[in-house]
């Protein structure tokens, strides 16, 4: 029975796995497309990263299937920064691949910009990396600490730490302000 017991205690630690605690300057609470631009942006600036996403998907929406954009419609210049550089490595990607699009993202010339959905999660996921974003998918907000109005840190579900100077909530419900 003594062995038995033994057996099964070291089963259970090589299946248990053990709570990661990760520290940053920023800490990006939803991989959505502003979550990505949020994450990109601050690491392009030196800061160290962690998106940490509720699902294992990132991206969002325009990763998720809504791969038609009217904002050519838009006034041109809204349309700079990472946005645009989103869409123009998609275009990229495409010639590379030998596929010519039906626009261009450098013309204003009222073609919406469309996409397939890999594509899409091929340029973002491409684009934190370059920028050395450290991706947390699956992780369900469990806790929130603070310290006065500031979030120190979160927890999640499955037991893992994020603290970072800096929180930025990019959920579409705002899961993080709401915790």
């Amino acid at each position: 029975m003594k062995h038995l017991l033994l057996i099964l205690l070291f089963c259970c630690a090589l299946t248990t796995r053990a709570a990661e605690v990760a520290m940053a300057d920023v800490a990006v609470y939803g991989a959505t497309p502003a979550g990505v631009c949020a994450a990109v942006s601050a690491a392009r600036e030196g800061a160290r990263v962690l998106l940490v996403e509720p699902s294992d998907h990132v991206g969002g929406v325009n990763t998720g299937g809504l791969c038609f954009s009217d904002s050519n419609q838009m006034a041109r210049e809204a349309l700079r920064g990472l946005f645009e550089e989103f869409h123009q490595r998609i275009e990229d990607d495409y010639t590379r691949r030998g596929v010519k699009l039906p626009y261009s993202v450098a013309v204003k010339d009222n073609k919406p910009w469309t996409y397939e959905p890999q594509v899409a999660t091929r340029v973002m996921k491409a684009m934190l990396k370059e920028a050395g974003v450290q991706i947390h998918p699956s992780q369900v907000l469990a806790r929130v600490v603070k310290d006065g109005p500031r979030i120190k840190s979160i927890t999640t579900a499955k037991g893992d730490t994020f603290s970072a100077k800096t929180f930025v909530d990019a959920t579409y419900e705002g899961d993080l302000m709401a915790a």
